[in-house]
């Protein structure tokens, strides 16, 4: 069984405001946990040809929505990408609203960003902005895309500088 992953205590590491950790940091300690460690730092994901029957895509058209920015997709072991399953409306078969928004909204301001960031501040139990809800969590539960998108922004625009 996998370990439940932790939040970052910003008392305990002061480079983690806001429990925000860089991108090499997330990369180093997936490293050291194992091969489990990108999903316990972005929650249950599917893989590709579970996003490609669930969304009715061919592989290039996955590919060309990704490219666009439409979806975020990690790279799991050897060389796969998995797609963190929050973003998903399995019921209308259909990427959620809210996720090209916050997409859009990390890419503004970092500009060369990668989805794993993204991924990981979805999951992270430090964002303040969404009535004690992760964004991930706010997003399934339908909340407002507005207010989601807005603490993107505040996080992108404090990870900016």
């Amino acid at each position: 069984m996998a370990a439940t992953p932790q939040p970052v205590d910003p008392a305990a590491d002061p480079s983690a405001e806001d429990g925000m950790v860089s991108l090499a940091d997330l990369r180093a300690a997936a490293e050291r946990r194992g091969p489990r460690s990108f999903t316990e730092i972005v929650g249950r994901c599917l893989d590709a040809k579970q996003v490609r029957h669930l969304l009715k895509l061919s592989r290039s058209e996955l590919a060309a929505r990704r490219d666009e920015g439409d979806l975020i997709a990690v790279s799991g072991k050897k060389r796969t990408e998995i797609f963190p399953a929050w973003q998903f409306d399995r019921t209308a078969a259909a990427v959620r609203p809210a996720v090209k928004g916050v997409i859009c909204a990390f890419d503004e301001h970092l500009h060369e960003i990668d989805d794993l960031l993204i991924a990981s501040w979805a999951t992270s139990q430090n964002v303040r902005d969404l009535d004690g809800r992760t964004p991930a969590q706010w997003i399934e539960a339908g909340g407002s895309d507005e207010r989601v998108v807005a603490a993107a922004r505040r996080t992108a625009v404090r990870l900016a500088w």
